[in-house]
């Protein structure tokens, strides 16, 4: 059984990082901007939180990282359209246009690596791949890891598309 701390939403800066407090504690909380867009957390929330120690050099100021926030049975709300990576021409945000990039995909039941995500959008690979772990973490689309070798630590690529089923061809999900 996970241990969940209750913890206080204060703040939510432009970026998607939020702070909050330990309920018992008084202690400082920092929440990472995926974490606060997976749980579509909001100022003057209290919920529970799995935290871990921050980082060491930051953790005299801020000692606790919430690193999941469950929010079991609560349906998630639409993306607002403006989070991290505002696109301040066309107004939507790279979540939203990474959002969009996959949903065209996954209407002709395809999927994207993250390279081609992020040439489509003429952005960061890094920031494109931000965006759509946020997604992820937030349940609005699905993701698998591709690795090359046997022991490598990280894939060597990670591919995206709104259903599972569309890895597999649409239909042959439903035979496992």
């Amino acid at each position: 059984m996970i241990k969940l701390d209750d913890i206080h939403i204060l703040n939510i800066i432009e970026t998607g990082t939020g702070f909050g407090v330990h309920a018992e504690t008084g202690e400082n909380v920092f929440i990472p901007a995926s974490v606060v867009n997976g749980a579509r957390l909001q100022v003057g929330e209290q919920v529970g939180a799995v935290l871990v120690p921050n980082m060491a050099e930051m953790r005299d100021k801020t000692p606790w990282r919430a690193v999941r926030v469950p929010r079991d049975g609560v349906e998630l709300a639409p993306l607002p359209a403006v989070l991290t990576g505002h696109d301040v021409l066309s107004g939507a945000s790279l979540d939203t246009q990474a959002f969009g990039c996959i949903e065209a995909a996954s209407a002709d039941h395809e999927y994207r690596t993250t390279a081609e995500v992020a040439l489509e959008l003429n952005q960061n690979k890094k920031m494109v791949g931000n965006a759509l772990q946020r997604l992820f973490n937030a349940g609005r689309i699905s993701r698998a890891e591709v690795y090359h070798r046997v022991g490598q630590s990280r894939p060597s690529f990670i591919l995206w598309t709104l259903n599972s089923s569309d890895f597999v061809g649409g239909e042959e999900e439903d035979a496992l």
